[in-house]
Formats: C-alpha cells, structure tokens, sequence
C-alpha cells in the first residue's frame, strides 16, 4: 500500500509567507520559547521545595530522655516549702543521696546548709577492699 505524501503538511504554502508575518511568528516562537524555559525553571524549583518539604515535615521520631534533675528540683521546693517528703520520692533516691529529716522546724538557711550529699569513689582495683 502506498501513501502519498503531502508536501505542505505543516500548513498552507502560499500564506503568511511575507516577511512581515514570518518575523512576528518569530518573535513569538522566541516569547514561546523564553516563557517555556521560565516554566521548566519554575518546575524545577517547586520539585527541589516539596522534596525539601517532604524530608522536613518527617522529621525522625526521637525518644524524650526525662530530664535526671527533676527528682531533685522537687525535693528542693519542698524543702524549701517546709513540706513533708513523701514516701514514694525517698523510695527512688540514689543510693549515695542521704535525706534530712528533723522533728524540730528550721529555717530556710539552714536547710540549704544541712544538707550534703555523700559521694564515695570507687577504687581502681575494684577487687581491693577500702
């Protein structure tokens, strides 16, 4: 089977032929062209952004580490309140804190200078008795 070809395919061949109206096609092929290369740029930059975006919204999920002073921070307002301490926050003190307790009520200055907490190195050898 044969098929004939069409020499004027891309349109008419005897219109828009002068040169006033080829130069106008070209400077809007060149508008086309400029604004086609603006979109591309554009579309680059939107992509860059939302993987910039993606990667910062899911940020890694990190684990809470409880900040270690606290149990103290409460022992000293209520010591500093004159309160009782209760029983559960001596239970989790460390094995090296002492508490102070007195039947007798003292001032906030000498709270603040009574009480120590007793620290103990331990040897280089730790087969060695002290």
């Amino acid at each position: 089977m044969i098929m004939a070809t069409v020499s004027n395919s891309t349109g008419p061949s005897g219109l828009n032929k002068t040169p006033k109206t080829q130069r106008r096609y070209n400077v809007i092929a060149k508008g086309f062209e400029a604004q086609q290369q603006t979109v591309a740029a554009h579309t680059l930059r939107i992509a860059s952004l939302e993987e910039e975006l993606a990667r910062l919204k899911r940020g890694r999920k990190r684990k809470a580490v409880p900040n270690p002073n606290k149990r103290f921070m409460t022992l000293g307002e209520t010591l500093a309140g004159g309160e009782a301490i209760p029983e559960e926050q001596t239970q989790n003190m460390p094995a090296g804190a002492e508490s102070v307790c007195s039947s007798e009520p003292e001032s906030e200055s000498e709270a603040g200078s009574v009480i120590e907490v007793g620290w103990k190195p331990y040897p280089a050898n730790p087969y060695m008795a002290i």
